[in-house]
């Protein structure tokens, strides 16, 4: 039996040389086995990477939401912020595998896509003392830098405008808060480009007192700068 399990594809010939017993006698023994149910099926081991291709397991754990009781868990704000940190991580995607496999491309080829974080450090840079800006956050760890345009009487559209008539383009959803996105196609000149724009923009644009300005966070944008 041991020595069946390990491969099945012996023939009664060598497994008889094997135990040490006739090939006759094996046969009988194994289909014995085949019709008291002990063996089941005859399994073929195949390996993934010799076929080009990966395996991929998804786990779905629900909980009885009759039985949980979040109260037990800690207080409100607690479970609260354990919600918003279960949707970032992906909590809602029933297969995460499938985005779970785009990060492990992005760490196994495009570790020099890295450069991206560090164009976006030098935008933040060029534009962190320009009056009427104040990154947030100040510290840039990604290819995404957020900036609040704190200059009354220049509204975020406006702004946005006059980008785009300089050849760059940024984005963004709401009043306030601009979120520029380096993505591979923005070189360093690139960069030099948009922060001497951003600059002139504020600059050339004089404060007008009593204006009202909403301090409210974007949600999305596209940042490309033209050559």
């Amino acid at each position: 039996m041991e020595v069946a399990a390990h491969n099945n594809r012996l023939s009664f010939t060598e497994l008889a040389e094997i135990v040490g017993s006739s090939a006759a006698s094996c046969m009988r023994r194994v289909n014995k086995l085949r019709l008291d149910g002990v063996i089941v099926a005859d399994i073929s081991l195949v390996d993934p990477k010799a076929l080009g291709k990966s395996l991929t397991v998804v786990v779905t754990v629900e909980l009885d939401r009759e039985r949980l009781d979040l109260r037990r868990c800690g207080p409100r704000h607690f479970v609260e912020r354990v919600r918003r940190y279960r949707k970032l991580l992906g909590g809602d995607f029933r297969q995460a595998g499938f985005m779970a496999s785009a990060g492990i491309v992005a760490l196994q080829t495009m570790v020099d896509r890295l450069i991206e974080h560090r164009r976006a450090q030098l935008l933040a840079e060029k534009i962190r003392n320009v009056p009427g800006i104040r990154l947030e956050p100040r510290v840039i760890d990604t290819d995404m830098v957020f900036f609040r345009l704190e200059r009354d009487g220049l509204s975020t559209l406006r702004f946005l405008a006059k980008l785009s008539e300089r050849g760059v383009r940024i984005g963004t959803l709401c009043e306030g808060v601009v979120r520029a996105v380096v993505h591979s196609l923005v070189s360093d000149n690139d960069i030099d480009a948009a922060a001497n724009a951003i600059r002139s923009i504020l600059q050339a644009e004089p404060p007008r007192p009593g204006a009202i300005r909403s301090l409210v966070y974007a949600r999305h944008c596209d940042c490309q700068s033209s050559r």
